[in-house]
């Protein structure tokens, strides 16, 4: 055992930085990492005195080297192969669960019953979403509230033992079915998916998320997408079009959008946690009646999976999507472009579809709408 360490050691630890001496154009890209501005390295006695030009020294000659990614890389992976742990740093922004799930931290605590938001707060929300929806009535335009879920809330066996929220910390009250019942007592359409994908889990056995992803997985959002067509029947006269998620064996390699967390693992052999997975197969059927509905999403990251199961088929004449409000991504047609907050286009462009869709993740229900209803509000009193 212990020859086996050593020999481990020696080999993730001095083979990259063999390759980074020899290897003159090798180069190692860290994911999930956003590089800053380089700040120029200026020498002054009194930066000296400060100990400020050492220290930007450092990094600068790190970076010239090239070598930290490598020696990431390198600690992540003695991590993981003695520790079943991912990094020891905690800027990382994955972990190794159970069962070999890699999990987003960003949804650990919260989906423990952390961090609730208050009860006021979401009503406000609600208050909020049903005068959107009287404004969008006015043109004859439906709203629906589309509630995602995510890994360790709906499989929550996945979150190891070390991080376990204490339960002094955990919220008195549950802001999903809170938030449910208040959407249901105003009258505004929702899917919650986390009930709904739970009622269909004993159809199925496969599970709904990827081990190395962290949104629904090819079953799971296909489910979704077949739960949006249906409820889009009961509030779009003429909407007829369904969608039926039968899984047909596996895939030895999953999907890109299934394998997003791998690149954040840094590691040197991320392939060791990939796992096969179901192989979908998708029963179209497409309106009978025309025109085709147009669709605007206004959510999270999401929403991707679900446009991988709507653009297969030709439910929709269009499908436009304001990327957390920040940004414009339409759809089959249109270009890119961030969103400028203080211009009316944006709504004046919402008012064009037939069907408004807010998404958002049961974590953040205070989030819902990212500023697109109070910007459709403003606009309306104008």
């Amino acid at each position: 055992m212990r020859t086996a360490f050593i020999l481990l050691f020696s080999m993730t630890l001095f083979v990259p930085l063999l390759f980074e001496v020899v290897a003159i154009e090798w180069h190692v890209e860290l994911g999930g990492v956003t590089k800053k501005k380089k700040e120029a390295l200026e020498f002054s006695l009194e930066n000296f005195r400060r100990g400020e030009f050492q220290n930007r020294f450092e990094k600068w000659f790190t970076r010239k080297l090239d070598i930290r990614p490598a020696l990431i890389k390198t600690d992540n992976q003695i991590n993981y192969e003695l520790f079943s742990q991912l990094s020891s740093s905690e800027r990382g922004k994955a972990i190794l669960g159970n069962d070999g799930h890699l999990i987003e931290k960003i949804y650990i605590k919260r989906a423990q019953g952390a961090f609730t938001p208050k009860r006021q707060k979401l009503l406000s929300k609600v208050k909020e979403l049903k005068k959107t929806q009287r404004i969008l009535q006015q043109y004859n335009i439906p709203l629906l509230i589309l509630i995602s879920t995510n890994k360790p809330s709906f499989y929550n066996e996945v979150i190891p033992n070390n991080y376990r929220v204490p339960q002094r910390l955990v919220g008195d009250y549950s802001p999903l079915q809170f938030f449910t019942e208040q959407l249901n007592n105003a009258g505004i359409p929702f899917i919650d998916s986390r009930e709904f994908l739970k009622s269909e889990a004993s159809s199925f056995n496969d599970k709904f998320f990827a081990q190395t992803g962290t949104h629904w997985n090819e079953l799971g959002s296909c489910l979704i997408t077949s739960k949006l067509y249906s409820t889009m029947h009961e509030l779009l006269l003429g909407f007829d079009a369904k969608l039926e998620c039968q899984v047909r064996g596996q895939r030895k390699l999953p999907l890109p959008m299934d394998r997003d967390l791998l690149s954040v693992t840094n590691l040197w052999t991320p392939e060791k946690l990939v796992h096969p997975a179901p192989l979908v197969k998708r029963a179209f059927q497409e309106p009978s009646h025309a025109p085709r509905p147009s669709v605007l999403f206004v959510g999270t990251s999401y929403l991707w999976a679900l446009f991988y199961n709507i653009d297969k088929a030709n439910a929709f004449s269009k499908r436009d999507m304001y990327y957390y409000f920040k940004r414009s991504v339409p759809s089959p047609r249109g270009t890119e472009r961030p969103i400028d907050r203080s211009d009316p286009i944006w709504v004046k462009r919402a008012l064009t579809h037939n069907l408004v869709v807010l998404e958002v993740n049961e974590v953040f229900l205070h989030r819902i709408g990212y500023g697109f209803p109070k910007m459709l509000l403003k606009y309306d009193k104008e």
